[in-house]
């Protein structure tokens, strides 16, 4: 039996579909599976980079203690030259280009000059990722401006580096600082860094900066002495709650100098006084090249020792991981 057409709209009209009721609960079922799974895809992608940070930072420390054992043991200097500013010099970076894969980039600079001389600014600009972690805000940036009113660059551009040495240590009592693994000094080891190095630390004077110190100066052990912390996001200032502050942009390229100052502070307080991530904690790369992250809750004791290369304190695993 044929129907008509007006037997087939109704048949269409009746025919059962999704009421509001339905629709809404789907939606409810939608919206809770998305609530259930963003968290863990965030937790993945963070995972994934904070793997590359780790990997980056263990490139850059191997690539720190090939050209020292290359060059008899000693570490590059943490400033090229002994120019009062850090963004006016090179830092020990430019001196382990070649050990990175990036030995191109290394012979476009003039070393003589500023870094932030046009004749390096093509270079400066130029991204060298194992410097970078992913996990840092305006990843990857460019650094607009360094200086001060004395000495101002802007319109720079500069490809930024998220990863620090440690040269001086701050004592919580607010005595005489410690050294860390960059530092060169006397006392123990004097023989070894040669005549006239015999001098107090200090947070000032840039031609001890230019100075390179020797492995056996660390006298804590390789394995107990920090080499290069994660101190990310410079040259906007990061505090605790990740507030951003624009203020006296000195830091944050990687062809420019720090000055590697670390205060009475803690993991990831501040991104200018000590070590500083956008994780959970800090990486941090030791002086056997080896990898680890410091948690946000450890003392400050503890991380000044570690910090520190010749303190001679005793620190087990459990009193910061």
């Amino acid at each position: 039996m044929k129907l008509t057409l007006d037997a087939r709209v109704r048949m269409a009209w009746h025919r059962p579909g999704m009421t509001l009721v339905e629709l809404l609960v789907v939606l409810a079922i939608i919206g809770m599976l998305a609530g259930l799974l963003l968290p863990a895809a965030q937790s993945a992608r963070e995972a994934a980079r904070r793997a590359t940070c780790e990997n980056n930072l263990r490139q850059v420390a191997l690539a720190v203690l090939a050209s020292a054992n290359a060059d008899g043991g000693q570490l590059p200097s943490l400033w090229r030259t002994d120019r009062t500013d850090p963004w006016e010099n090179f830092p020990w970076r430019v001196d382990v280009l070649a050990e990175l894969e990036n030995a191109a980039i290394a012979d476009q600079l003039q070393l003589e000059l500023p870094p932030l001389a046009e004749v390096n600014l093509p270079a400066a600009r130029t991204r060298i990722p194992v410097f970078e972690c992913p996990s840092t805000p305006n990843f990857p940036r460019s650094i607009p401006a360094l200086g001060n009113a004395a000495s101002y660059y802007d319109q720079l551009g500069v490809a930024g580096c998220d990863y620090a040495a440690v040269f001086e240590v701050s004592r919580e009592d607010g005595s005489e600082p410690l050294a860390g693994a960059w530092c060169r000094r006397g006392g123990p080891v004097s023989e070894v860094l040669g005549p006239g190095d015999n001098v107090p630390i200090d947070q000032a004077g840039p031609e001890r900066r230019a100075k390179s110190n020797h492995l056996r100066a660390i006298a804590d052990g390789l394995s107990k002495t920090i080499l290069v912390v994660e101190q990310a996001g410079k040259p906007v200032r990061y505090d605790a709650n990740r507030n951003a502050r624009h203020e006296s942009p000195s830091e944050g390229a990687w062809a420019t100098a720090e000055l590697a100052w670390y205060y009475a502070a803690a993991v990831n307080r501040d991104n200018l006084s000590g070590p500083y991530a956008f994780h959970s904690g800090a990486n941090v790369a030791f002086c056997d090249g080896s990898v680890l992250m410091l948690a946000s809750e450890v003392e400050w004791e503890v991380l000044a020792a570690l910090l520190s290369r010749d303190g001679a304190e005793i620190v087990g695993a459990d009193d910061w991981r």
